[in-house]
């Protein structure tokens, strides 16, 4: 069983050295994405001598909410896949920086050995319970998350002002007034969940080959808000692969048959601390997310100790 990590990263290159320790096994290959708007430098110091780790040479501007977060993991595979060659791993998981693994490498290649043939993404049908019916205008209405034309400087400190909030906000209201409601293209249903997701070589290669084969999804999906938790589910779903596929949903929250996370009562999952550890030991899981060893480091180092001792 080999295994293959896309991560997805733009902070914090310690912490991603860590991850890649955490993960490092005999036969597993790292491929990193650095966001386009960071300097790569730091991570290559710290990951130099890694003969495992290949950082993604045709990176992308990450806008946060925009289509560039799939063109970025559709660009990843296609270098993966071609520098692999004939090496190609049985699966390939995406990441990003903030994940940890919680359970043991063998444990990890012991599970997809044991799951063999089958694929990994949370996915519902849209209007995805866990959403929400006012999540629904993520498709139905045009969302511009990733245009030039509406950025606006960041602040000194890297924080997007409230300037550029303001006219994302007026010029998606406007796009609601004046225009109609959006549809999928013709031949396709829409799904969402996780942006997070472990597929087999022969499905990603399906989704890279897929994807080139349909720009008329790419093209519906450039205007949606945060499009890569619904892109790859919408594109497997209405393939050969579905009945692959393996994931979950809780209700009306959003869950990961491979991750834990902690999504308390905020839309976005809680930085994960020492008072979450019980949880994470006795999570049936492979991976959990997110962390922050500025806001709490003990917790990777408690779950190391649990890590080696399994």
């Amino acid at each position: 069983m080999k295994l293959a990590y896309l991560i997805r990263a733009h902070r914090d290159p310690a912490q991603l050295a860590r991850l890649i320790e955490a993960l490092r096994y005999s036969g597993t290959r790292f491929f990193i994405h650095i966001d386009r708007k960071v300097d790569q430098a730091p991570f290559e110091d710290i990951l130099s001598k890694a003969g495992d780790v290949h950082f993604i040479r045709n990176r992308t501007e990450l806008n946060w909410g925009g289509f560039s977060m799939v063109e970025a993991t559709l660009r990843s595979l296609r270098e993966m896949l071609e520098e692999v060659g004939d090496a190609s791993p049985d699966y390939i998981a995406l990441l990003s920086g903030q994940d940890y693994p919680i359970k043991s490498n063998a444990e990890i290649h012991d599970f997809f050995e044991t799951h063999r043939g089958k694929d990994f993404l949370s996915y519902a049908k849209i209007p995805a319970p866990f959403w929400g019916d006012l999540e629904h205008q993520r498709i139905t209405k045009f969302n511009f998350y990733n245009e030039k034309i509406l950025t606006w400087p960041a602040n000194k400190d890297g924080r997007i002002g409230d300037r550029k909030t303001l006219r994302l906000y007026i010029a998606t209201k406007l796009a609601s007034w004046l225009l109609p409601e959006r549809r999928p293209p013709p031949g396709w249903e829409a799904y969402g969940g996780s942006a997070w997701w472990c597929l087999s070589r022969e499905t990603t290669e399906y989704v890279v080959r897929k994807a080139d084969e349909s720009p008329e999804l790419a093209n519906f999906f450039r205007w949606t808000l945060h499009p890569e938790e619904m892109f790859f589910q919408t594109l497997l779903v209405n393939s050969p692969h579905a009945d692959r596929l393996v994931g979950e949903y809780l209700e009306d929250k959003l869950g990961d048959y491979l991750w834990y996370q902690n999504w308390g009562s905020a839309p976005r999952p809680e930085v994960l601390t020492v008072n979450d550890f019980d949880a994470i030991r006795h999570a049936e899981r492979l991976f959990a997310r997110k962390f922050d060893p500025a806001h709490d480091s003990r917790i990777l180092d408690m779950i190391d100790e649990a890590r080696s001792t399994a």
